[in-house]
């Protein structure tokens, strides 16, 4: 079943505001829970994987934001060391300045995951530049919508493996979609 809803930004000429359709809540969340699940056993296509060749995500960033923007973007940056040979570099310093500066915009914490055996040699970075974000499962589980609304104050962070984040992070959905 669909609902109409009023857009909250397009107005006729009259003023009056246009309609959409909306999914029913239920439907939106499975949808939306199983495109994410998807991630930990995505493989690829146009025989991309055909060395059989692992494409499941390594460094992982699951947020909700008010608004379309995407502000984590720049947080890892690929550099040409030479021809066929890249370096990943993970910006922890601009990641902290996008938890502050984007806190108003983000709807509870930031869900980071990332796999052992990736980038280990910023684990200690992450720990220790973060370590005053970091929230734990148990954290999680205090957060209600009633008290979403304040969770932001101070920006958060849940670290842990990529399948826990996405598994967490799915359950936290069931609190915030609307």
């Amino acid at each position: 079943d669909l609902i109409e809803i009023d857009d909250p930004f397009i107005k006729d000429k009259s003023g009056q505001p246009h309609k959409l359709i909306r999914i029913k809540r239920e439907e939106r969340l499975k949808r939306i829970k199983e495109t994410i699940q998807a991630l930990k056993i995505i493989s690829g296509g146009a025989m991309q994987t055909s060395n059989m060749g692992d494409v499941t995500p390594k460094f992982i960033v699951l947020a909700t934001t008010k608004s379309g923007n995407h502000p984590f973007s720049h947080i890892v940056k690929s550099t040409s060391i030479s021809i066929g040979v890249e370096k990943v570099e993970l910006n922890i310093d601009g990641l902290k300045q996008v938890l502050e500066d984007y806190k108003d915009q983000l709807v509870g914490p930031v869900f980071i995951g990332k796999r052992s055996g990736f980038m280990d040699e910023y684990e200690k970075d992450i720990t220790e530049k973060l370590v005053n974000y970091f929230i734990t499962a148990e954290d999680l589980k205090k957060i209600t919508t009633e008290n979403l609304e304040n969770a932001n104050d101070k920006p958060s962070v849940f670290y842990s493996s990529i399948n826990n984040v996405i598994d967490l992070y799915c359950n936290y959905l069931e609190k915030i979609v609307k």
